[in-house]
């Protein structure tokens, strides 16, 4: 049964080749973009830094007389 339904998508799926490429495209899109935001929030967010004590870091800013908004 279960191959028989298989055999019906790909043959209607085959007849209409312009939706078969834009499903295609949108799903690669798709896997491409949840794929580069997971990586991304990977390596900036729950990754550790390589460093003994990150909580004692500090940051060197440059001698403008103006300090960086520290609420962000």
């Amino acid at each position: 049964m279960l191959l028989n339904e298989l055999q019906h998508a790909v043959r209607n799926l085959s007849r209409a080749t312009h939706f078969t490429l834009a499903c295609v495209f949108t799903l690669t899109l798709a896997f491409a973009g949840t794929a580069t935001l997971l990586n991304m929030l990977e390596a900036f967010v729950f990754r550790r830094l390589a460093v003994p004590a990150p909580d004692r870091l500090i940051g060197i800013y440059p001698a403008t007389g103006e300090f960086p908004d520290r609420a962000a």
